[in-house]
């Protein structure tokens, strides 16, 4: 059971980007966050996003309309750059989770 003051994070398919939305919705959620993640550069869309959602409450009431998602989404991170290594990004993603970066 989420805390009124809870966070709720999940992963999605970026293909199911409106059923994200959508599923928020229904379940009273709304999403403060997006996060799309990027297999390499210069792919056309990314492979999943990361969605942060709060149970819906009036300051967060008008961000989950799927109009709105230009002020939740952020930059995307990429993983690979053209050279096929870990992105600088990346790189630090993995240092914040404590994961080698070699």
């Amino acid at each position: 059971m989420l805390q009124p003051e809870g966070v709720f994070v999940v992963c999605e398919n970026w293909l199911n980007d409106k059923r994200a939305y959508n599923g928020a919705k229904i379940a009273g959620l709304d999403i403060v966050s997006v996060w799309p993640v990027m297999g390499r550069v210069g792919k056309p869309e990314p492979l999943f996003a990361v969605y942060v959602m709060r149970k819906q409450s009036e300051s967060y009431q008008d961000i989950t309309d799927v109009q709105n998602k230009d002020k939740i989404v952020r930059d995307p991170l990429i993983v690979r750059g053209e050279d096929g290594k870990w992105t600088e990004q990346y790189a630090e993603v993995m240092k914040a989770m404590s994961i080698p970066v070699v």
